[in-house]
């Protein structure tokens, strides 16, 4: 049954267990709006493809209407759930292979550490873990501390007979102290190190990553990507005939019997996915604009993929892989995948979701020239290639918060962000909207760097300024802002706390409730009489800056057309370019036209206004019109 609501686009950002947030947010405003466009990166792609498949469900299935949405918005509920030494579902998710148990125990310790502010219980917590998950080092480290031990009280033991009594007692445990003390920090560091040699062998194994979020043999359990494969398929219902894809949000589902599928340029669900190309250093949008494949390219291993994909998925890949191999120099045969159209949903999300060391990066190949053939001079056409390795990691390492996903320059519909941040410790949870500036957002986005004591909150600092600029700053553009939920959690709460207690989980979802209603309050409610409601204020800012930013781009476009020799005119006009050539004359008139009436646009507005009319008390900063990358 189709929705009867009005259609929105929504933006998630990542934030690993803060995504249990989302479900109960995006099942409360499923009340009130359909979703055309949804996006994310890390966990929130993972929560967008949840809301894809539950509005796919709603879109095109039989049972009551917002049933999906429903089972979405309980979602949380079933995470909470603790077993008998109170472990919840959530926690469980995450498995580690065999090799990397030790290490994923010792870093659950450093992180549920987090919570405490005492630095000396802190480096307590961990080092217990440290002795507790590295037994057999730890006592050999336990017996070099007592081996030393020995030989100082030995060589110390003439002290107690020559003397008096007390000064050699005295003596003798002044001289064992100060041996022993370094001796223990010697020994400690020495487990340190065992212990990150060991966790530098795990991640090396498995892709860059403690667990690859498959079921582990001795783990009676179901973990992270098996439990959101059958949620995905829950939620999408019985007409998701195999794996849900992309397809089937884009055009509805396959019908039986053979028959094919209707196909249009037009979503009716636009999943778009964040994840990181990092071994190119660059991000890639999946599946990216309509006849587009940013995987086009790339082959993946099938014996590899088994270990982080479910058995259908697997088969399905292989039932519908385009023809196209290429060979490893080991002799593995690596495979093309399908068009988008036949991606599974679970794939395209799991993309997105690889925390770095924590979940593993998917692996995949690309073809280049061999390196020793490039130095010998081979020619173009002689090259032969080499499969190269290129890991896909988290979305959140380029963009975390992807809010220009589905921008238009006057939209149509809203497009809602939302935005996690940190709160100081103890200071509860907060959701707010503003359109206008907001102070506890600038305080918390502005440290003091007079309290910065080492150079650790300094390169800190560079990191998240190398891997947030962009997003920070479209966050607070005009245009941009007034549309974003922020959501404050303490330090404690979501984030990377594997371990939250049922009752962390829970408040978190009905923080996503809260959130839900403040933009239904604000966006979707009839407007009072004289005052227009959020939705009405975004459109008439975005329409503000939108047009004071297209005056500036004419203004250059006019000033640069005849610059050069020929001018552009002449060189649109002139001769044809070996590449990318007009294909006929009404694509060289096309342009033409196009030169020639932005520049009469151009001189029409600066023929009848001020130069600078449309740019006063317009909302700050005013953006700027650029071409950049299609991701």
């Amino acid at each position: 049954m189709a929705p009867k609501c009005s259609p929105c686009s929504m933006v998630l950002e990542g934030g690993v267990t803060s995504a249990v947030i989302y479900a109960s947010l995006l099942a409360r405003l499923s009340r009130h709006y359909s979703f055309r466009q949804l996006g994310g990166a890390s966990s929130g792609a993972v929560a967008a493809a949840a809301a894809a498949a539950a509005e796919f469900s709603r879109q095109h299935g039989s049972g009551p209407p917002g049933a999906s949405f429903e089972v979405l918005g309980r979602f949380p509920a079933a995470l909470a759930s603790p077993d008998k030494v109170g472990r919840t579902t959530l926690f469980k998710l995450f498995q580690p292979v065999p090799r990397g148990r030790a290490s994923f125990s010792v870093a659950m310790a450093a992180l549920n550490a987090t919570a405490e502010i005492d630095v000396g219980a802190t480096a307590r917590r961990i080092f217990m873990a440290l002795v507790a998950n590295f037994q057999a080092p730890a006592f050999l480290a336990a017996l070099a501390v007592a081996g030393i031990g020995w030989i100082v009280a030995e060589g110390l033991s003439s002290h107690l007979a020559c003397g008096p009594y007390i000064d050699s007692i005295a003596l003798c445990a002044a001289a064992w102290a100060a041996a022993m003390l370094p001796t223990a920090i010697a020994a400690a560091l020495a487990l340190a190190l065992w212990a990150l040699w060991v966790t530098v062998c795990a991640l090396r194994g498995n892709h860059w990553g403690l667990c690859n979020g498959k079921n582990e043999a001795d783990f009676q359990r179901d973990a992270l990507t098996p439990t959101l494969h059958a949620f995905f398929q829950q939620l999408a219902g019985p007409l998701a005939h195999g794996p849900l894809t992309l397809g089937d949000l884009w055009w509805g589902p396959q019908p039986q019997g053979g028959t094919p599928r209707q196909r249009s340029a037009e979503r009716l669900i636009d999943l778009q996915i964040v994840t990181s190309a990092v071994s190119l250093e660059r991000p890639v949008r999946l599946p990216g604009e309509p006849g587009a494949n940013p995987l086009r390219e790339f082959f993946y291993d099938p014996q590899e993929w088994e270990t982080l994909f479910p058995d259908d998925v697997m088969a399905h890949l292989r039932a519908h892989a385009r023809h196209a191999t290429l060979r490893h120099d080991d002799g593995r045969l690596l495979l093309a995948l399908p068009e988008p159209e036949h991606w599974p949903v679970l794939m395209a999300a799991r993309f997105s979701l690889s925390f770095p060391l924590l979940l593993s990066a998917v692996p995949m190949y690309v073809a280049v020239p061999r390196r020793d053939m490039l130095r010998a001079g081979a020619t173009a056409t002689a090259l032969p290639f080499e499969a190269r390795k290129v890991y896909f990691s988290d979305g959140g390492i380029t963009s975390n918060c992807p809010v220009h996903l589905f921008d238009a320059p006057l939209p149509g519909f809203p497009t809602f962000g939302i935005n996690l941040y940190e709160r100081p410790r103890g200071s509860g949870m907060r959701v707010s909207r503003s359109d206008t500036r907001d102070p506890e957002l600038e305080a918390a986005a502005t440290p003091d760097s007079a309290t910065w004591k080492t150079p650790l909150p300094f390169l800190w600092a560079i990191l998240s300024t190398a891997l947030g600029w962009r997003d920070s700053l479209q966050r607070s553009l005009p245009g941009y802002r007034e549309r974003i939920v922020h959501i404050g959690l303490p330090p404690e709460a979501g984030g990377l706390n594997l371990a939250m207690k049922p009752a962390t989980i829970l408040k978190l979802a009905t923080l996503g409730k809260v959130a839900a209603r403040r933009l239904r309050d604000d966006f979707a409610t009839p407007r009072r009489a004289g005052e227009a409601n959020a939705w009405e204020r975004h459109r008439w800012i975005r329409a503000r800056t939108t047009l004071s930013a297209l005056r500036a781009y004419l203004a250059s476009f006019h000033d640069r057309v005849t610059t050069g020799e020929p001018d552009y005119k002449g060189l649109l006009r002139g001769a044809t370019p070996v590449r990318h050539p007009f294909q006929d004359e009404a694509a060289q008139q096309q342009a033409l036209d196009l030169v020639e009436g932005a520049q009469a646009l151009a001189r029409t507005l600066e023929a009848t206004v001020p130069a600078d009319a449309l740019d006063r008390n317009t909302p700050q900063p005013r953006p700027a019109l650029h071409l950049s990358p299609p991701w």
